[in-house]
C-alpha cells in the first residue's frame, strides 16, 4: 500500500457561493469516487460543486497578473 500525502481538496461549491479547504490525507491513485465519499460526508451537494486537490495550501493570488 503506498504512503499517503497531504493534500488540499479546494472546493467551489455553488450552492453557498463560498469556497471551501480540507487538508487530506491522499494516496496516489486515490479513486475519484472515495473523493467524492468525502464530500458527501461533509454535507456537500456534489452535484452543485468543483472540485480539485492540490499540494498548496494558500490560493495562489494572481490579481497583479490581471491585464485591463
Amino acid at each position: 500500500m503506498k504512503t499517503k500525502e497531504t493534500m488540499y481538496l479546494w472546493v467551489l461549491d455553488y450552492n453557498e457561493k463560498a469556497t471551501y479547504k480540507y487538508a487530506v490525507a491522499i494516496r496516489e491513485h486515490q479513486p475519484t469516487s472515495e473523493i467524492i465519499k468525502i464530500l458527501e460526508d461533509v454535507g456537500h451537494d456534489t452535484d452543485n460543486i468543483e472540485w480539485m486537490l492540490s499540494p498548496y495550501y494558500e490560493a495562489i493570488n494572481a490579481t497583479a497578473d490581471l491585464r485591463e
